[in-house]
């Protein structure tokens, strides 16, 4: 990782231009991976594809877990690391238990982590690394319902907003388990606490006020019943629920996110991981 994290600093034009095309191959992909997960289940048969999926998602977690157990015994931030890890892993299993409308969309976790390992290359902080991250989630999902989807009467999918961030989680911990990270010493300069939480802080003010005052105004509408003359962006195209939890035909049982609710667990997940910035520093190794 050491080796791609330098590569990617010491050539940001050629990283950023990488980074680009992976965030475009990942927004014009869903379909397709949809497509491709419907006709293995159709294939396979949801009673054998369902326990290969879940045997899949284990042993991927299992294996992995070794392998990071087995850095950290070399590793300089060991306690940073490991809390990073289990925690990034308990949110994606009860994001799994609770979120996932089918068990494909644990891919969100694999997308939106190397995204922010490639970030963290470019831009060379941990928090500013899963903010673009997660908001490049977000615009993502935005990208799907108001594109892809646009004929669609769906929501806009909070809930994938919270799996991109996981995602983002994921990634952090990866580069802390895996990258030259180390703790910084005694009367190191380290960011401030309201430098760090600044970007979180303004991203909530623009999103969040911004979409209450947008609402009060009659221009955000979150469901259909919601929508005005006046109203500029509508985030479902169907009715509010009945119930949060949901079991649709043919897909699991979920429970479905508000969009302020999915805005605070966000930033609440990025704000944590904001606060390894004061704690370790990354520093990328000079590649021969």
């Amino acid at each position: 990782m050491d080796r791609l994290l330098s590569v990617l600093a010491r050539r940001p034009a050629l990283g950023w231009a990488v980074t680009f095309t992976y965030v475009v191959l990942v927004f014009l992909s869903h379909d397709e991976i949809q497509r491709l997960s419907k006709w293995l289940r159709d294939t396979l048969t949801p009673a054998l594809w369902t326990p290969l999926v879940i045997a899949a998602l284990v042993a991927t977690t299992v294996v992995t877990t070794l392998l990071v157990e087995r850095r950290l015994c070399h590793s300089a931030v060991r306690s940073e690391a490991r809390i990073a890890w289990w925690t990034s892993v308990g949110l994606a299993v009860v994001c799994a238990i609770v979120l996932f409308a089918a068990n494909a969309e644990a891919i969100h976790f694999a997308q939106y982590a190397i995204l922010t390992v490639l970030l963290v290359g470019l831009v060379g902080r941990l928090s500013w690394a899963a903010l673009l991250a997660t908001l490049i989630g977000a615009a993502d999902e935005a990208f799907q319902y108001a594109v892809l989807h646009s004929r669609w009467r769906v929501r806009f999918d909070t809930n994938d907003v919270v799996l991109n961030a996981v995602g983002a989680a994921l990634g952090v911990a990866l580069v802390l388990v895996f990258a030259s990270v180390r703790r910084r010493r005694a009367g190191e300069p380290r960011p401030s606490l309201p430098h760090v939480l600044a970007p979180l802080a303004l991203t909530l003010a623009l999103v969040g006020g911004g979409g209450l005052l947008a609402f009060g105004r009659g221009h955000l509408g979150l469901y259909r019943e919601h929508a005005q003359p006046q109203t500029v962006v509508l985030l479902s195209r169907s009715k509010r629920p009945v119930t949060r939890w949901k079991t649709p035909r043919r897909q699991r049982s979920h429970y479905v996110l508000h969009p302020g609710v999915a805005l605070l667990v966000s930033v609440g997940i990025v704000g944590a991981l904001g606060l390894f910035d004061r704690r370790v520093s990354y520093s990328s190794p000079t590649t021969s």
